[in-house]
């Protein structure tokens, strides 16, 4: 499978793959095209030598608990509602990432 984006909506990309019947299965949202092929390629194993996503798995695990409404796909819903959800995700990512530094809950 191969990862690719798409525009969905006006400021909106949506990185995902087509299953082989031809379904479009979604993966994430983004606001901007950097976001969405940094993604594609990071999820493809093209992303530069030496480079890693920008948030490590178990701070994502811990950010996935915090917020999980944030995680699900909102493929279809409105632009403005999708924004507001990446706000949250990256939210919750720093928030979970001070906890890993600090300790603190």
């Amino acid at each position: 499978m191969t990862y690719v984006y798409v525009k969905s909506e006006p400021g909106l990309w949506t990185v995902g793959f087509y299953k082989p019947c031809g379904e479009w299965e979604p993966e994430s949202d983004h606001s901007s095209t950097e976001d969405a092929a940094q993604r594609v390629a990071y999820l493809n194993g093209n992303a530069p030598r030496g480079a890693t996503e920008r948030w490590p798995d178990y701070v994502k695990r811990i950010a996935y608990v915090m917020d999980p409404e944030c995680w699900v796909s909102y493929t279809g819903k409105p632009r403005e509602f999708k924004q507001r959800m990446e706000l949250r995700r990256q939210a919750s990512l720093t928030r979970a990432a001070r906890m890993c530094d600090t300790g603190e809950a």
